[in-house]
């Protein structure tokens, strides 16, 4: 199952990895895969990139002269890099009045727009930002209770210690009026 012919778009894709040593595709494209063509096809499959694909759900975006069939999932956002991605189509609900382009009994064939974020998490082993701000926030509250541990246990030995004086000062009162 074939989308558009992709052989020179394969062609200048390996021309420019080769050319700039890079490995990271960003593919944004109208790829006229019906929705039985899944992401992997186009990217694997036709266009032979490296790497382990993250894309776009499959979504209606073609065409507003067909109104969205189902099997239009032609837009698509694919990369070779980060570790998920949200998608959504734009304007899933009434289209603004400038996408209706009309030419005597012609509709134009205006495609939803695709939104996509890559999501990357960090690949170091170290422990993260988060993690060192919880950990230092625990040492701090750890040594803020030492220090009013501290300052309590002071009171107490003080009390203890004017509750000690003022009852030895009353046996030595009591023994001298003896």
């Amino acid at each position: 199952a074939a989308t558009a012919r992709t052989a020179a778009l394969k062609d200048a894709l390996a021309e420019v990895r080769k050319e700039s040593a890079t490995e990271k595709i960003v593919l944004m494209a109208d790829t006229n895969a019906w929705s039985w063509i899944s992401n992997e096809q186009i990217w694997q499959g036709q266009l032979e990139l490296p790497g382990s694909l993250v894309g776009t759900e499959l979504m209606q975006t073609c065409c507003l002269d067909a109104d969205f069939p189902a099997a239009f999932t032609f837009d698509r956002i694919m990369v070779n890099f980060g570790d998920a991605m949200q998608s959504t189509a734009l304007y899933m609900g009434d289209l603004p009045n400038w996408t209706h382009q009309v030419k005597g009994s012609k509709i134009g064939a205006f495609h939803r727009p695709v939104f996509a974020r890559v999501e990357l998490r960090s690949r170091e082993s170290g422990p993260t930002a988060v993690w060192i701000a919880m950990i230092l926030l625990l040492i701090s509250t750890i040594v803020l209770a030492l220090i009013l541990l501290g300052v309590l246990l002071r009171k107490i030995c003080k009390h203890r210690h004017l509750v000690d004086s003022s009852s030895s000062s009353s046996s030595s009162e009591e023994e001298q009026l003896s």
